[in-house]
């Protein structure tokens, strides 16, 4: 019985993908239009251009390695210097705590 069944239904018919036409091909379909058509198509692409570029998205700047650890960039000095003046600028609320 299913030979029977298998014999009778027809193949499904299968559709090939669309062929995306190369550069030449395209160019030559639009050479064989009319000028003023050809200036249809030229704004077109020039609007699909415009669109695709305001569709991107700005990328941030990468953030460096100093945006991370920090830096004393306006700090001028020696290490020790640096140091001094970091430990001078310390204030405490209770005078009688002290790290040094």
């Amino acid at each position: 019985m299913n030979a029977a069944i298998e014999s009778s239904t027809p193949a499904l018919p299968t559709v090939a993908p669309a062929k995306t036409p190369t550069l030449e091909e395209a160019l030559s379909s639009v050479l064989k239009l009319s000028p003023a058509d050809r200036l249809e198509v030229i704004a077109r692409l020039a609007q699909s251009l415009q669109a695709a570029e305001a569709a991107v998205p700005t990328v941030a700047p990468t953030a460096s390695m100093l945006d991370f650890v920090g830096a004393w960039a306006d700090m001028p000095g020696t290490d020790e210097e640096i140091m001094a003046t970091i430990r001078q600028g310390r204030t405490f609320t209770r005078p009688e705590v002290s790290l040094y």
